[in-house]
């Protein structure tokens, strides 16, 4: 079990999911020691380039470190990323996550086929366009003025999770339903969520 940090750091490696946890900070009152960074922040964020992710994650927290002088053990760190274009195993990317001591919330095939584990059971491993018009027709029944679904505006789970913050709960039980790693859909970022909310 992880224990308690001085610092938590999500270093997100595209916009959408920075929204995203943003949207648990703001909505389920998280602490400020709790920190997301997105892509467009970090500067170091380039498509498909995972261990770059894990290596500037990794940087960022030296420089709080320094910064806050916090010992760099106390600081956890967070990449958040999912399969898109990467072409190497995922046991090969967590490993090269945990031998930096780097934590690991990864989506497979995209960050979306995660989105739609909020609304029920989703075994989809449709990709880009296909995989948008899905969640768009999940969005429609619920919050059809955030029709069609548009990478990086979460407005509608914002307005849902505020409305039902169990939404959060239904997602987490889904993606765990998804553990085999050789299989798509898969999900190890619920892992990052259920963390977030033990330190409420």
């Amino acid at each position: 079990m992880i224990g308690q940090p001085e610092l938590i750091l999500i270093c997100c490696e595209g916009n959408t999911e920075a929204v995203y946890f943003s949207i648990l900070k703001k909505r389920f009152r998280l602490p400020t020691f709790i920190k997301v960074i997105p892509d467009s922040d970090t500067e170091y964020c380039r498509l498909g380039q995972h261990e770059h992710l894990i290596d500037m994650a990794n940087k960022k927290r030296m420089e709080y470190a320094d910064e806050f002088s916090i010992q760099p053990e106390h600081i956890e760190v967070w990449a958040v990323c999912d399969r898109d274009n990467y072409k190497d195993s995922f046991t090969h990317l967590q490993s090269y996550a945990t031998n930096q001591n780097v934590h690991l919330a990864f989506s497979d095939p995209q960050f979306e086929n995660f989105l739609l584990q909020h609304f029920s059971l989703n075994k989809s491993a449709s990709k880009k366009a296909a995989l948008e018009k899905e969640l768009s027709e999940y969005i429609i029944s619920v919050k059809p003025q955030y029709a069609p679904y548009c990478k990086g505006n979460l407005d509608w789970l914002d307005e849902m999770v505020d409305e039902k913050h169990s939404i959060i709960d239904t997602a987490i039980k889904n993606a765990n339903t998804f553990s085999n790693h050789t299989k798509q859909p898969f999900f190890t970022i619920q892992k990052l969520i259920k963390r977030l909310l033990c330190v409420l």
